[in-house]
């Protein structure tokens, strides 16, 4: 099967889109974040931050071809941290409704996580906006508060991921 999403930045978009999530994680149970400045980034993005100078996010990364939903986790968390990882735990789906730029042509975009464990520390590829984020590691109750002050700040549902972390939070038996 191939996969074929075009997003707003591309052209017309379709109106649903697959992508896989990864909660990035140490031998000390501390996940990877990306933080996102907006000064930072191309002024075409900063309608996804949705008026907020920073985010955070886990990593997401798109279906290319006909990849399974495993290799695309492991490709994005490699592109995105430079990090090699181990697919451990499925952590569910999360849907969201986006919006492009002028919030028009709204797509539906499911993103299936895992929960992918560090093994290896590499360089970071200087490949998209994503490769130039600051990576920030921080405890699961930490980041469960970053998300939560987050989403009490925003209209976009995908900056959200409080259920997620609150899945990985519970699939190792962490303490809140």
């Amino acid at each position: 099967m191939v996969v074929n999403s075009k997003f707003y930045q591309y052209g017309l978009p379709q109106p649903y889109h697959i992508s896989v999530g990864a909660v990035v994680f140490n031998d000390q149970y501390e996940i990877c974040l990306h933080h996102f400045f907006k000064d930072k980034v191309p002024e075409r993005l900063h309608f996804l931050s949705d008026g907020l100078d920073e985010i955070w996010h886990l990593v997401r990364e798109s279906l290319e071809g006909d990849e399974s939903l495993q290799a695309a986790v492991l490709r994005g968390v490699q592109e995105e941290f430079g990090i090699t990882g181990r697919v451990e735990k499925y952590l569910g789906a999360k849907i969201d409704v986006i919006t492009g730029p002028q919030k028009i042509h709204p797509f539906e975009k499911l993103t299936v996580y895992h929960a992918v464990r560090a093994i290896e520390y590499g360089e970071r590829p200087d490949i998209d906006e994503e490769s130039r984020t600051v990576m920030e590691w921080h405890s699961p109750a930490q980041a469960r508060e970053i998300y939560r002050q987050q989403a009490s700040l925003t209209t976009r549902p995908e900056l959200d991921e409080t259920i997620i972390i609150d899945r990985f939070i519970e699939a190792y038996q962490l303490p809140y």
